[in-house]
């Protein structure tokens, strides 16, 4: 049925802005131009998805320098003996925030470069997480040890 203002009704198929614009293309060549056009959506939303992993790996490197920044300030309330240890887990926190930003500056980078390929290969010698979660996962005891030898000497005299 007819819309009563005039317009197309909304049953009608109304005209795409990105339809070709030559009505005489042929059923094959439509397909054709409606598969570029799927290709180029999905390739800006694989670009659109690599920069929010890029966006995840700064959060996380602030994230991680905020906490060896307090993780430091801790040695401050530790008795004189164990201070090394919490200046140390800062220091390690600190070294894992810079190689989570150079990794993630890695990552976000060769993606971008496969994303772009015409013909991406299957692989692309991305580095593992294994082993910067291995690390995290020392200094994240590292930093539960300093924490707990806070708590157990908390009211002890400072010499």
């Amino acid at each position: 049925p007819p819309h009563p203002h005039g317009g197309p009704s909304l049953y009608q198929a109304r005209p795409r802005h990105d339809e070709p614009k030559n009505p005489k293309l042929t059923p094959a060549e439509r397909l054709d131009a409606n598969m570029e056009s799927v290709l180029k959506l999905t390739r800006l939303t694989n670009h659109l998805a690599n920069e929010r992993t890029f966006l995840a790996w700064i959060r996380t490197t602030v994230s991680l320098f905020g906490l060896a920044i307090s993780t430091i300030a801790l040695a401050n309330h530790e008795v004189r003996e164990w201070r090394w240890m919490a200046v140390s887990s800062g220091l390690l926190v600190s070294l894992l925030s810079t190689a989570a930003y150079v990794h993630g500056c890695e990552r976000y980078f060769k993606v971008k470069k496969v994303l772009e390929m015409p013909n991406p290969p299957p692989a692309f010698n991305r580095r593992s997480l294994v082993t910067f979660s291995g690390v995290a996962g020392m200094v994240w005891v590292a930093i539960c040890f300093s924490y707990v030898v806070l708590w157990a000497t908390w009211g002890s005299p400072d010499d």
